[in-house]
């Protein structure tokens, strides 16, 4: 059985790279910027560190999906 090109085994994992980080950016966003009723129990105040961690998290995860896209 001949083993796949190293080219098809880069490209099959940047694309789970990117669904990865593409799903981490959106529960990300969701919690930050649109949190459901149990979160805003859990976290009240606007300024708490959860909410500032999933920003920053939503634009590292973002620019990491992207990035994973490019080489294919």
């Amino acid at each position: 059985m001949n083993r796949p090109s190293i080219n098809i085994v880069v490209q099959v994992l940047c694309c789970v790279a990117t669904l990865i980080m593409l799903l981490l950016c959106i529960w990300a966003i969701r919690d930050a910027w649109f949190p459901t009723e149990i979160i805003i129990q859990k976290h009240p105040d606007p300024n708490d560190q959860f909410y500032l961690f999933n920003r920053q998290l939503t634009f590292i995860a973002g620019a990491l999906s992207i990035v994973a896209f490019l080489p294919v």
